[in-house]
């Protein structure tokens, strides 16, 4: 299994980045943002971060985020971060929220 895919949502109108990887290690950063340049990239105006596995995000990977909502909004597209309840906490005590939508998702399997 690949801990990063971007693939067409369901209904065909966005573009979703699945973090599959339950966490994110500093190796993984080139990949990462290989994925994210990816999402970007698509035709689709919403795009999405699905990071429902995770139960903790570091520093680099927020900057990354951070970043693409900036490149997302200068392309005319729009960003979601769909995280489990512990990220969108994480995030929103960072007051990410004022400047990036961050939707609570169900954890991963459930």
């Amino acid at each position: 299994m690949k801990p990063f895919e971007v693939v067409p949502d369901e209904e065909g109108d966005a573009a979703v980045l699945k973090v599959r990887a339950r966490r994110l290690e500093l190796r993984m950063r080139e990949e990462f943002l290989a994925a994210m340049a990816e999402l970007l990239a698509r035709p689709e105006t919403k795009l999405l971060v699905e990071i429902l596995n995770l139960s903790r995000i570091f520093s680099l990977f927020i900057g990354a985020l951070v970043d693409l909502n900036m490149r997302a909004q200068q392309a005319g597209k729009s960003l979601t971060v769909l995280a489990a309840p512990g990220v969108v906490k994480q995030l929103r005590e960072m007051s990410l929220d004022r400047n990036m939508d961050i939707q609570e998702g169900p954890p991963a399997g459930r």
